[in-house]
């Protein structure tokens, strides 16, 4: 499954349907590495243990990927791409106020499985890797423009073509982050169900007030 975003469509996303991956090498590869880095960070996950985990021979790696971190950075693709995907299938309703759109997109964020912690350690492992690793760097600009587009036409949607638009879409991805982060490294204090909370609260406080300003 393919998702991209399009300007031209009301809700910005466009998912192209794909046949199931089958359960191939490749498949097990990226699954086998995300189970890695998840119980070792992606130093101690070498290929030979990658291939360990994925159930496959480490000469798979290099058949298919040619090395870690574009195996890695294929992960990291997944995983963007899967919450892109989750995000354009939550808008279904053309009825939603802008308030349960936005918990929505808060949501469709985090995993699906609200209690896969371990999934959100992956990813913050790899934003790691955004900054010393051209692969990772290239995934994260692809991806995380899809999701700024996203928010944007998002607030555009029912705001209007307001001249601070960016800049809000700007802090909405980062408080994400911000509460992606607390859940990650301080779980007994920041589970993901009370992130999104906290997320959407703050965003209808902000979106109100600016609201009220313009009035």
């Amino acid at each position: 499954m393919v998702v991209r975003y399009d300007a031209k469509l009301e809700h910005g996303l466009t998912i192209i349907q794909a046949k199931t991956p089958p359960d191939d090498g490749k498949t097990r590869l990226i699954k086998g590495a995300m189970h890695c880095v998840a119980d070792h960070g992606i130093s101690g996950s070498s290929v030979r243990r990658i291939a360990e985990y994925a159930g496959v021979t480490p000469g798979l790696v290099r058949h298919h990927f040619g090395n870690k971190d574009t195996l890695l950075a294929e992960c990291y693709r997944d995983l963007n791409t899967l919450a892109l995907q989750r995000m354009a299938q939550s808008f279904a309703d053309d009825g939603q106020t802008l308030s349960a759109q936005l918990r929505a997109a808060l949501h469709a964020f985090f995993p699906e499985d609200l209690r896969d912690v371990r999934k959100m350690r992956v990813l913050v492992a790899f934003w790691g890797a955004v900054l010393t690793t051209d692969a990772f760097a290239d995934v994260q600009k692809e991806t995380n423009s899809a999701f700024y587009d996203f928010l944007a036409g998002l607030l555009r949607r029912h705001l209007g073509d307001r001249a601070d638009l960016a800049m809000l879409a700007d802090a909405v991805m980062a408080l994400i982050d911000g509460l992606w982060l607390e859940c990650c490294m301080n779980p007994d204090h920041m589970t993901p169900e009370a992130a999104i909370e906290r997320a959407h609260h703050f965003c209808c406080l902000a979106l109100e007030s600016l609201q009220s300003v313009d009035r």
